[in-house]
Protein backbone atom coordinates (compact mmCIF):
# COMPACT_ATOMS: atom_id res chain seq x y z
CA UNK A 1 0.00 0.00 0.00
CA UNK A 2 1.02 3.30 -1.00
CA UNK A 3 1.65 6.12 1.78
CA UNK A 4 -0.34 9.73 1.09
CA UNK A 5 2.60 12.42 0.22
CA UNK A 6 2.10 15.55 2.46
CA UNK A 7 2.46 18.79 0.02
CA UNK A 8 1.59 22.57 0.67
CA UNK A 9 -2.63 22.06 0.26
CA UNK A 10 -2.45 18.98 1.94
CA UNK A 11 -2.27 15.56 1.28
CA UNK A 12 -1.73 13.52 -2.27
CA UNK A 13 -3.28 10.17 -2.74
CA UNK A 14 0.14 7.75 -3.61
CA UNK A 15 -1.87 5.23 -5.19
CA UNK A 16 -3.12 8.05 -7.62
CA UNK A 17 -0.06 9.56 -8.80
CA UNK A 18 1.08 5.47 -8.83
CA UNK A 19 -1.84 5.35 -11.97
CA UNK A 20 -1.20 8.33 -13.30
CA UNK A 21 2.54 7.04 -14.03
CA UNK A 22 1.30 3.75 -15.29
CA UNK A 23 -1.09 5.32 -18.03
CA UNK A 24 1.41 7.94 -19.17
CA UNK A 25 3.88 5.15 -19.54
CA UNK A 26 1.05 3.15 -21.85
CA UNK A 27 0.18 6.15 -23.51
CA UNK A 28 3.94 6.86 -24.61
CA UNK A 29 4.15 3.32 -25.47
CA UNK A 30 1.41 3.04 -27.47
CA UNK A 31 2.12 6.37 -29.23
CA UNK A 32 5.52 4.73 -30.18
CA UNK A 33 4.03 1.47 -31.48
CA UNK A 34 1.54 4.06 -34.16
CA UNK A 35 4.78 6.00 -35.02
CA UNK A 36 6.44 2.72 -35.79
CA UNK A 37 3.74 0.99 -37.30
CA UNK A 38 2.94 4.40 -40.02
CA UNK A 39 6.00 5.75 -40.34
CA UNK A 40 9.26 3.37 -39.99
CA UNK A 41 7.58 0.93 -42.48
CA UNK A 42 9.65 1.15 -45.55
CA UNK A 43 7.04 0.03 -48.03
CA UNK A 44 7.32 1.62 -51.62
CA UNK A 45 4.58 2.66 -53.87
CA UNK A 46 2.62 2.98 -50.65
CA UNK A 47 1.70 6.52 -49.24
CA UNK A 48 1.69 6.73 -45.44
CA UNK A 49 1.07 9.86 -43.90
CA UNK A 50 2.22 12.06 -47.66
CA UNK A 51 5.99 9.71 -47.01
CA UNK A 52 6.18 8.09 -50.08
CA UNK A 53 9.15 6.30 -51.76
CA UNK A 54 7.98 5.49 -55.58
CA UNK A 55 10.15 4.41 -57.76
CA UNK A 56 8.97 3.54 -61.52
CA UNK A 57 11.47 1.33 -62.93
CA UNK A 58 14.94 -0.78 -61.61
CA UNK A 59 17.82 -2.18 -62.92
CA UNK A 60 18.49 -5.33 -61.30
CA UNK A 61 22.12 -7.33 -62.12
CA UNK A 62 21.85 -11.13 -61.43
CA UNK A 63 24.58 -13.77 -62.98
CA UNK A 64 26.11 -11.49 -65.03
CA UNK A 65 22.97 -10.15 -66.45
CA UNK A 66 21.25 -6.63 -66.55
CA UNK A 67 17.58 -6.98 -66.14
CA UNK A 68 15.34 -3.82 -66.28
CA UNK A 69 12.08 -3.79 -64.46
CA UNK A 70 8.78 -1.98 -64.22
CA UNK A 71 8.19 -1.86 -60.89
CA UNK A 72 4.71 -2.04 -59.64
CA UNK A 73 5.51 -2.35 -55.66
CA UNK A 74 8.92 -2.90 -53.87
CA UNK A 75 9.70 -3.57 -50.18
CA UNK A 76 13.24 -2.86 -48.47
CA UNK A 77 13.81 -5.85 -45.99
CA UNK A 78 15.74 -5.87 -43.27
CA UNK A 79 19.11 -6.32 -44.16
CA UNK A 80 20.34 -5.64 -47.57
CA UNK A 81 17.08 -7.32 -49.63
CA UNK A 82 14.48 -5.79 -51.56
CA UNK A 83 11.42 -7.54 -53.18
CA UNK A 84 10.54 -6.20 -56.38
CA UNK A 85 6.94 -7.36 -57.67
CA UNK A 86 6.59 -5.83 -61.56
CA UNK A 87 4.03 -5.14 -63.38
CA UNK A 88 3.43 -8.65 -64.84
CA UNK A 89 3.19 -9.82 -61.13
CA UNK A 90 6.36 -11.17 -61.29
CA UNK A 91 8.09 -11.33 -58.00
CA UNK A 92 12.16 -10.69 -57.68
CA UNK A 93 14.04 -10.88 -54.06
CA UNK A 94 17.30 -9.23 -54.79
CA UNK A 95 20.25 -7.57 -53.35
CA UNK A 96 19.98 -3.93 -52.56
CA UNK A 97 24.04 -4.18 -53.81
CA UNK A 98 23.16 -5.22 -57.06
CA UNK A 99 20.09 -2.82 -57.57
CA UNK A 100 19.11 0.50 -58.92
CA UNK A 101 15.86 2.23 -58.16
CA UNK A 102 15.05 4.61 -60.43
CA UNK A 103 11.82 7.16 -60.70
CA UNK A 104 11.48 8.42 -63.82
Amino acid sequence: MLKKIKSEKGYIDGELIFNIIIILITVVMFGFGIYKFIFARTVGNKTAVDLSYTYKKAIVYMNNEKLELNVKTWTDYEGEQIQIITEDDKVYLVSSFNTILINE
